[in-house]
């Protein structure tokens, strides 16, 4: 599963730069987690080959897991790959532009089978799908397909909506302007 997502910056790509390879700045400003630790092991700045460690809570659950530094080209891209119970690599690329920067931040990962199931189960409106259901979709090769790829694609809109609030939070960072709860103030 891939998800993408842009965004424009009044901000030059030095600058963005400074931010996007900063991991306890940038993780401070997912609004999807509560930054516990982030320390670049033997020291910063980050390069090629270096591995950060992540303490976090995500959803009231404590994560840590490391990344390493795959591709580092100053102010352009920036690419790393995740350990954790759900390994996933992060794309970060930089294109100037005249009003500033765009972002692009990917992240590619394969969900597990209890991602998928959390999904199913929250199509089913909160509710486990029933046995008779479970039997009818291990019968039915089409329908148990079709179940799969509408849970995938509901990870896909959730990791999405996520990524929009994250790169939103940036944004406003580096323009300076006030959020609140990760959403500009009304």
């Amino acid at each position: 599963m891939l998800v993408t997502r842009n965004i424009d910056i009044a901000a030059t790509p030095e600058r963005v730069w400074a931010l996007v390879t900063d991991p306890r700045r940038r993780a401070a400003l997912n609004p999807a987690v509560r930054v516990i630790e982030v320390e670049i092991e033997g020291g910063g700045p980050l390069h090629r080959d270096s591995a950060t460690r992540y303490r976090l809570e995500i959803g009231g659950q404590m994560m840590e897991y490391r990344t390493r530094v795959l591709e580092f080209v100053p102010n352009r891209r920036l690419v790393t790959y995740s350990d954790s119970a759900v390994p996933f690599e992060t794309a970060l690329e930089l294109s100037p532009l005249p009003s500033g920067t765009r972002l692009s931040h990917s992240e590619r990962l394969e969900p597990t089978a209890d991602m998928i199931q959390r999904a199913i189960d929250q199509i089913a409106d909160g509710r486990d799908v029933g046995v008779a259901e479970r039997m009818a979709l291990w019968l039915d090769g089409d329908a148990s397909e079709r179940l799969r790829d509408s849970a995938v694609e509901r990870l896909e809109k959730s990791l999405g909506d996520t990524l929009d609030q994250w790169l939103a939070a940036i944004r406003n960072d580096l323009e300076g302007s006030p959020l609140v709860n990760g959403h500009l103030p009304a």
